[in-house]
């Protein structure tokens, strides 16, 4: 706030003894205006004191991290958040186990047999490649997913053996070099109207053989 010189009428601030500093006399000053004075600076003061405490109070970012790790120090907590991060980790995975489950059930059964039918077939021609033959009608699948005594094994080729989708296991026989795969059907019955036979793969797709050109740039 500003006051005015009644004698030269220059401006000037209010000083304590209300003197102009340009012409020397001393100006009455109301008490009104001394006390409206003395409370802005009264309440600046007041302000800025508020803001210094308040500053003061608030922990700084290196205290906050001090007290946590002061906090995972303590077997007790660290312990408790172990825990709980092992039971998120198992909810994540039997969500993520259940989304799959649900995606399986949505196809038919007899979809989901000629999958496994033809992820059987491709694991046999690869036990053939291998070992130069098919695994007998005695051994049945075992050497897709057991070491086998043919020379050449290099399974597993399959990781586990499953029953088709009405629980019956897959039937599989050698005759002559001829593979005969399937499974028996919801009804449960070989040789009936409901079998499903394992489509046959493409072994060109599956075992692609090098062509001309690149013999000739190996050579």
């Amino acid at each position: 706030m500003k006051l005015r010189c009644p004698y030269c009428k220059q401006l000037f601030g209010p000083e304590p003894a209300s003197q102009c500093p340009h012409c020397g006399k001393t100006m009455l000053v109301p008490r009104l205006v001394r006390d409206k004075l003395g409370g802005e600076e009264t309440s600046a003061s007041g302000t800025g004191a508020r803001r210094r405490r308040r500053r003061e109070q608030e922990p700084s970012i290196a205290g906050r991290a001090a007290t946590l790790f002061l906090f995972t120090r303590n077997p007790r907590y660290a312990a408790v958040l172990v825990i709980l991060f092992v039971v998120l980790g198992a909810m994540l995975v039997t969500r993520t186990t259940q989304r799959r489950e649900d995606v399986i059930r949505q196809f038919l059964p007899e979809q989901r047999a000629v999958h496994d039918l033809t992820t059987l077939r491709i694991a046999l021609e690869m036990f053939r490649k291998d070992c130069g033959r098919y695994p007998s009608t005695r051994e049945t699948l075992l050497p897709l997913l057991r070491p086998s005594k043919a020379p050449g094994w290099d399974g597993p080729y399959i990781r586990n053996l499953f029953d088709d989708p009405w629980h019956h296991p897959y039937r599989y026989a050698i005759s002559n070099g001829v593979v005969r795969l399937s499974s028996d059907g919801p009804d449960g019955k070989p040789d009936t109207a409901d079998d499903i036979e394992a489509p046959v793969p493409n072994l060109e797709e599956l075992f692609p053989q090098p062509s001309q050109s690149d013999e000739e740039t190996e050579r």
